[in-house]
């Protein structure tokens, strides 16, 4: 009974241990950064104002186009399968059987 009450109290301890080592560890992190937009603007009707319109700007001229990459190289001939192994040599006959000694004379 003496055994059961330590093992009881052992893994109780070792379980709290893990709790507590978690709980250490998201403390000790970074605080978490959220971007956000800047407030807009708000007319005098109390909805945002617009932005200003004007012409577009100009884009930047355009790269000139590259030319296409060069296809593949065709992929090499299959290799020959290996030659056919020779077949088994049949198994050497058994000797001939003894021939039974004559009967003796009578």
């Amino acid at each position: 009974m003496t055994n059961l009450r330590f093992v009881l109290l052992a893994t109780t301890a070792l379980t709290a241990m893990q709790f507590a080592g978690s709980a250490s560890q998201a403390q000790s992190a970074p605080p978490l950064v959220v971007a956000q937009a800047q407030p807009q603007e708000t007319g005098p009707d109390g909805k945002p104002k617009q932005p200003p319109k004007g012409p577009p700007a100009a884009a930047p001229p355009a790269a000139p186009a590259r030319p296409a990459a060069p296809p593949p190289a065709a992929a090499p001939p299959p290799a020959a399968p290996p030659p056919a192994a020779a077949p088994p040599r049949p198994a050497a006959p058994p000797p001939p059987a003894a021939r039974p000694a004559p009967p003796p004379p009578p």
